[in-house]
């Protein structure tokens, strides 16, 4: 069985794609992978060869894209509370009608701040004829009801999460799905929080099957403060689906990959596959300067400064037991 599986980076996010690749591959083994990789002319060829050598490695193909750079003028800019953490390869995934080979039916779309738990064989087997694509409702679902009426649909249809999307290609070529995408972009771009996201939420939210949570495990699905917000039966389903997870979804503004975040759900996991991918050296998130002047200051002058970074500590390495459920 061959998996297409589809990807978007930029060099910033180049080793987070290779450790979600990484990731992939070591838990598909008896399956045939081909993955493209949708990128601009800007990106570096020293993380071209270390994609190649992961492929080859693991005896999977990898691919690269370029990106069509006057369709992209047409989107809007990434709002400014997002920019911090998305960039404008979020948008890469909306052109895949039009970018990817025409022999491509159906591809997997994953982000990059993702890691593989389990055989995606399953997942790929699912039927979406007749749907534009599958996908799972993101951990914000019961927060968003106004900013999904703003986006002028019904709130009963749902809001997904686009960090991983069962795509068929031959659905979006046969009801112009891109031009669409792109026509909803202009027309509603004062209205858009979470940009692709609310753009593919806004055209399609009538056009999608929903896929079991374990295929977007979301982490924030853990977050104490969500599930307080969540009914009865979908509390269970998330504690239930947490016991198999296929695909860990580090949304938000947290990553494993950042200092001062230690002890998140299911960062061990991430650095796992860190350390059996091409980019196990990659530096961590340095800490700021001034946290290491107060753990210096506390070290120095316990007596004087001890308490006070014992606080700022809790700031940097929040107590994750009390965010989140087990």
């Amino acid at each position: 069985m061959t998996i297409n599986i589809l990807c978007a980076t930029d060099n910033n996010f180049a080793p987070f794609c290779g450790i979600m690749l990484t990731s992939l591959f070591r838990n598909n083994r008896n399956n045939q992978i081909c993955v493209y990789i949708i990128v601009d002319e800007t990106f570096s060829q020293k993380e071209k060869q270390r994609f190649l050598s992961l492929g080859t490695k693991e005896g999977q193909e990898i691919n690269f894209i370029l990106t069509d750079n006057k369709k992209m003028e047409q989107l809007p800019p990434i709002s400014d509370d997002l920019a911090f953490r998305i960039t404008q390869t979020s948008y890469y995934r909306l052109l895949v009608g039009s970018l990817l080979p025409p022999h491509i039916h159906k591809i997997l779309y994953l982000d990059c701040d993702i890691i593989v738990n389990d055989d995606l064989a399953p997942l790929w087997q699912t039927n979406i004829e007749g749907k534009a694509l599958g996908c799972v409702k993101d951990c914000w679902i019961h927060f968003h009801s106004e900013m999904i009426e703003m986006l002028g649909y019904n709130p009963k249809d749902g809001y997904f999460n686009t960090g991983v999307l069962l795509i068929n290609i031959d659905y979006w070529k046969q009801h112009n799905v891109e031009t669409r995408l792109l026509a909803y972009a202009q027309a509603n771009s004062d209205k858009l929080q979470y940009n692709d996201q609310d753009i593919l939420n806004g055209e399609l939210h009538s056009e999608v099957v929903w896929l079991p949570e374990r295929y977007n495990f979301q982490v924030n699905y853990l977050r104490k403060d969500h599930r307080a917000t969540y009914p009865p039966a979908f509390q269970q389903t998330i504690l239930q689906e947490k016991q198999h997870v296929a695909i860990i979804h580090y949304i938000g503004s947290c990553k494993p990959w950042d200092f001062q975040y230690p002890g998140m759900p299911f960062d061990k996991l991430w650095h796992t596959y860190r350390k059996k991918s091409p980019w196990r050296k990659i530096h961590i998130a340095k800490p700021r300067i001034r946290y290491i002047k107060k753990l210096v200051k506390s070290l120095l002058f316990p007596s004087k400064y001890r308490e006070g970074f014992q606080t700022f500590l809790a700031y940097y390495k929040p107590d994750w037991d009390q965010l989140y459920i087990k």
